[in-house]
């Protein structure tokens, strides 16, 4: 996928409004979850979040292939894992891959502050530095009430559990970014035959 001087996607494109408009088709053939955002204007989620409906779940749009750690996961372990894989937090899973625990990277960064260095940390448990009973949603939630659930707790990441064991995992951006797709998709519905 082309990157351009702004930091837009080739799949994006901007309206003479100042609008970002996402070809959601390319997004949808891989990119989705590698879609740079830092350069889009900042979408305002308010109270009024639930005016934006959808009916898609977060079924739909989870990460199912993450990595986890377990209780015996060190403090290096986690490091790995994040910058391997790069999610900005991981799941801690016991043996029947209930969630436990999450543990992010903001965790292991006051870690590192609060004990004077990183390299005593090393090989204590993650679980030391985790969140313990994370909130955690169903597969059949929708995305803006996950998100809803996700601003008001202050979460980064949301596990996704279905009968209680972890089936993946959502980010926020994830969440804005499908609810914004999904706002969109009639808009360029329309565009498209417009322009046939």
């Amino acid at each position: 996928m082309h990157i351009d001087k702004e930091g837009m996607p080739s799949c994006a494109l901007r309206s003479s409004d100042g609008k970002v408009v996402l070809d959601t088709p390319q997004l949808m053939s891989g990119y989705a979850h590698n879609f740079p955002t830092r350069n889009l204007p900042r979408t305002e989620i308010s109270q009024n979040i639930g005016t934006i409906t959808s009916a898609m779940t977060l079924r739909e749009i989870l990460h199912a292939h993450i990595p986890v750690l377990t209780a015996n996961s060190t403090f290096r372990d986690a490091v790995d894992k994040m910058d391997i894989y790069q999610f900005p937090g991981l799941v801690i899973v016991d043996i029947d891959q209930k969630p436990i625990a999450v543990v992010t990277e903001g965790d292991l960064c006051r870690a590192v502050d609060l004990n004077s260095g990183l390299m005593k940390l090393s090989d204590q448990p993650a679980l030391d530095f985790a969140t313990p009973n994370p909130t955690c949603c169903g597969v059949d939630v929708e995305v803006s009430d996950a998100l809803h659930q996700m601003l008001a707790n202050g979460t980064t990441i949301l596990p996704v559990v279905q009968e209680e064991r972890l089936v993946g995992m959502v980010l926020r951006v994830d969440l804005m970014q499908a609810m914004l797709m999904d706002q969109s998709s009639p808009q360029m519905r329309t565009e498209s035959n417009q322009g046939s």
